[in-house]
């Protein structure tokens, strides 16, 4: 155990890879829970969406795409080019998975301006510490950087996310649907 990882023994190894397991667990347990009061919210919301607004999605999903395949080491083009698809093909199979996206934030936004939810500073603050701890840089430098490139509103804009589907599954009983005012 001392030569492949950093405990003493064997069982201690054990141990840590049971919490390990345990805990990605309960982050998937968590994500389905939120993705189905999201889910319930939006079903209920009588709402418009504009072509241009999930036109948008989609060419942030491709570009998330991208940047995941290059992270592997792979790009865009090759992609398309290995799997025999074009562009177009591509963007048209991410569409309703775009639409709903947009869907679900629309019906987020309207619900945390219903319930008046916001962040705090001191949230935005806690959130900074956390990026961080990871980053292995001080809040003051992760500040910086995300106003640099103005990526300090898109931070705001997911905590009031994650704070309103918090709010959701706090006033959601299992198994019924979440209650949504109709959009206007």
């Amino acid at each position: 155990a001392k030569d492949v990882s950093e405990f003493d023994t064997l069982d201690e190894y054990k141990e840590d890879l049971k919490k390990q397991l345990l805990t990605r667990k309960e982050q998937e347990a968590q994500g389905v829970r939120e993705n189905e009061a999201v889910e319930k919210a939006a079903a209920n919301a009588e709402i418009e969406i504009p072509d241009a607004m999930i036109q948008s999605e989609v060419q942030n999903m491709m570009r998330d795409f991208d940047n995941r395949l290059r992270q592997q080491g792979m790009n865009l083009e090759m992609f398309l080019s290995f799997s025999g698809q074009s562009s177009d093909d591509l963007e048209g199979q991410m569409k309703e998975d775009a639409e709903k996206r947009v869907r679900n934030n629309l019906v987020l936004e309207q619900i945390a301006k219903e319930e008046k939810l916001e962040v705090t500073e001191e949230e935005i603050n806690k959130e900074l510490e956390n990026m961080a701890d990871t980053y292995k840089r001080s809040a003051e430098e992760i500040r910086s950087i995300l106003g640099a490139n103005g990526s300090l509103d898109s931070l705001r804009e997911e905590l009031l996310l994650r704070k309103t589907i918090d709010f959701l599954l706090e006033n959601s009983v299992e198994g019924a649907p979440v209650e949504k005012k109709e959009e206007t």
